[in-house]
């Protein structure tokens, strides 16, 4: 392992002061650090804000931020013999990480399970946001429905808490910006209607428009930061807390085939 009298000795501190040089590596072969920063973000799945944060070193990295960032990092950077031990040994402290705070991370049988399969989707998020019933699970899905339960029961991604009926287990299944994407759109189409979505100020999903500046982009994403901090103040009061479930989601991509903007920027 290189030496470094600098380098900081703990774990934690080691991760938060590797994960930021290595992100510096990065940005290095990027003639406009700003740009390549919006890149990286994009091929890594990371939002912008988290990238500012590990360039800052202020806050310890999550084992998905390291995992997302190095599956990237590795395929770009040639690591050389003398960095080998370092870097082997951030590949064990990911592993050890991922145990911590994450329980046991899916396996790739199941990411791809999660990735092509809309029920096995539409199952695990009812099982993050509250109880399973095996019941409901049949009436909704048949047989299919119970084999989808039975996989997720054998891979521990659901428990059960009582006789057909689950929560959320340790196992978590990684999920990229595509498998979220689609999990929003079908939460989106199974809960509103084509009425809904052209109503303005009130349950509308999308605002579509073309043509917009880099400045405004920055603005919205802004903004976006605010409302999320402002959705987390309330819902961090205590007096907040009550019986009704909600689904909040913010989510801002380029325009594909999503439907075509009228004059006011709704979605039709």
């Amino acid at each position: 392992m290189q030496t470094d009298l600098n380098r900081p000795i703990s774990d934690k501190d080691f991760l938060r002061w590797k994960l930021g040089r290595d992100l510096e590596r990065i940005l290095g072969t990027y003639r406009n650090r700003e740009i390549g920063l919006r890149l990286l973000a994009e091929k890594t799945g990371l939002s912008e804000k988290t990238l500012k944060r590990i360039q800052s070193e202020s806050s310890d990295p999550h084992a998905n931020t390291l995992r997302a960032f190095y599956l990237y990092f590795f395929k770009m950077i040639q690591i050389g013999e003398e960095e080998a031990a370092d870097y082997q040994l951030i590949r064990s402290i990911v592993e050890k990480e991922t145990m911590t705070f994450n329980g046991r991370s899916g396996d790739e049988d199941l990411r791809q399970v999660m990735a092509s399969d809309p029920i096995f989707r539409q199952v695990f998020l009812l099982s993050r946001t509250g109880l399973v019933l095996r019941s409901e699970i049949e009436r909704s899905f048949g047989l299919y429905g119970l084999k989808i339960i039975d996989l997720m029961l054998k891979h521990d991604v659901i428990i059960e808490v009582d006789k057909h009926v689950y929560k959320e287990g340790p196992v978590t299944v990684s999920k990229n910006g595509e498998i979220i994407k689609k999990v929003i759109l079908e939460c989106i189409s199974a809960n509103l209607d084509a009425e809904a979505l052209n109503e303005r100020g009130m349950n509308t999903a999308f605002y579509a428009v073309e043509g917009i500046t880099p400045a405004a982009r920055e603005q919205l994403l802004c903004r976006i930061d605010e409302i999320k901090q402002e959705i987390f103040n309330i819902l961090a009061d205590p007096a907040a807390k009550g019986e009704e479930r909600i689904f909040v989601t913010m989510a801002m991509d380029t325009l594909q085939s999503l439907g075509q903007p009228n004059s006011k920027g709704d979605l039709q």
